[in-house]
């Protein structure tokens, strides 16, 4: 499973523990299968008195339900009272309001700080994440993500779904359609006639998540999609925990549905190491993947359903410059660029699957996941001039997104691995950022 990240010192704080979000559906509480550190950071008392406007009961349990005693958010500290009374510990986490997402929810930031350099800034408007500070050899931090700079930006539909979580399933369904127990289901057809990245409205990267749980250098989301958003079945609840340690930031994705469902969650953060995202500024990171195969591709961008060696620009295994790669498929008509699924060695663990290295600042990161693929996607459609946070111009190739996941087209190609979660089941994912500075 890798190191153990360290924890920042520090009280735990739950947040916004009755915060409605879309609908006022039931929320999940952690179960015993959840790992016991993790269960911990989750699991504040039970509120004496209900939540204002909880559900009736159902097969899926309430949330904890912390009293924050009058705690603030704000642009600021929020801090509550003891857990002892039913409340909660006194702590702190900085929380900001980062604009309106849709429908005029308010939007907030917390901000993670490991204590040695590193600071992370997550959302809980598609619990992405949107800031990554990271030091250099010589202590200089830059920004290392991707993003924008207010919650209205993100739900804009200009954004290519920078720092989200993406799902339900991530990458395309062929046909925005597929067969499930003798049932078909449509889906929203987003990239017609296909379906990407969830597809509009419903998907996971543009809804308001609500906040369980935050300490110094940690925030726990969760969200429920309901039964028939985007066109799938089955109620879904997922938790997304974002965790900052020991050089490192862990994303876990943890997912239950109350019907057979295809699952396939990742995080679509766009990384320029060098910390500028500008038009073709990625080109000289260089990139090593841990893949002896790959899925091809056809009109579309759908997989044709073979499985086949890497070779020439697609292998990485030792190291590529990302420049000469895309040179060398930007005649292709299809991808122009890298935009590839790689079927990662190894798997049933945390394990390194890409390394991603700028020569510039000397920033390393190495990517650790569970996830048995990774697409590989050079930015190749970034919009030139976009107006990124900051004041920063962001165009095409200026940032690469290293998104693990599953095989894509899943619920529609019998000769990968499937994708579907079933009541009962636990779907649980992890993506490990790890930085040093050479």
């Amino acid at each position: 499973m890798g190191a153990e990240l360290d924890r920042p010192a520090g009280p735990l704080l739950a947040v916004a523990a009755c915060l409605s979000l879309h609908s006022a559906g039931r929320r999940a509480r952690p179960t015993s299968r959840s790992p016991a550190r993790l269960r911990r950071l989750l699991e504040p008392p039970p509120c004496e008195t209900p939540c204002p406007g909880a559900a009736p009961p159902s097969s899926f349990p309430p949330p904890p339900c912390g009293d924050l005693g009058g705690a603030v958010v704000g642009r600021g500290r929020v801090s509550g009272a003891r857990r002892r009374s039913g409340r909660l510990w006194e702590g702190w986490s900085s929380v900001r309001v980062f604009g309106r997402g849709p429908g005029g929810a308010e939007v907030r930031v917390f901000d993670l700080d490991d204590g040695r350099g590193m600071r992370a800034r997550v959302t809980d408007l598609g619990a992405a994440l949107v800031g990554l500070d990271v030091p250099d050899a010589s202590g200089r931090t830059a920004d290392v993500v991707l993003g924008f700079d207010s919650a209205e930006e993100y739900a804009g539909e200009a954004n290519p779904h920078m720092g989200a979580t993406v799902g339900r399933v991530a990458n395309r369904v062929s046909g925005a359609a597929f067969e499930l127990d003798g049932a078909e289901h449509r889906l929203t057809a987003n990239e017609p006639p296909n379906h990407l990245h969830g597809g509009g409205a419903g998907r996971l990267g543009l809804l308001v998540w609500r906040a369980v749980a935050a300490d110094a250098g940690s925030v726990v989301l969760e969200c429920e999609s309901p039964a028939g958003s985007e066109g799938y079945p089955g109620r879904l609840r997922v938790r997304a925990a974002y965790r900052l340690g020991g050089g490192a930031l862990e994303v876990s994705y943890r997912a239950e549905s109350d019907a057979a469902t295809p699952v396939n969650l990742t995080n679509h953060a766009y990384f320029d190491l060098a910390g500028a995202g500008e038009e073709g500024g990625v080109l000289g990171h260089r990139l090593r993947v841990e893949a002896d195969r790959y899925t091809p591709v056809g009109e579309g961008m759908l997989p044709t359903g073979r499985v086949e060696p890497v070779e020439g620009p697609l292998d990485l295994r030792a190291g590529r410059r990302i420049g000469d790669g895309v040179a060398e498929l930007a005649a292709d008509p299809v991808v122009a660029g890298y935009d590839h699924n790689f079927v990662l060695r190894g798997g049933g663990g945390v394990r390194t699957a890409a390394v991603l290295s700028d020569p510039a600042s000397g920033r390393v990161m190495e990517l650790e996941t569970d996830q048995p693929c990774l697409q590989v996607y050079s930015g190749n459609r970034v919009p030139r001039g976009l107006a990124g946070k900051g004041g920063r111009v962001y165009g095409p190739r200026g940032s690469v997104c290293l998104e693990p996941q599953g095989y894509p087209d899943a619920p529609n190609r019998p000769e990968f691995p499937g994708a579907v979660l079933r009541p009962g089941e636990v779907y649980e994912r992890t993506i490990r950022y790890r930085f040093r500075a050479g």
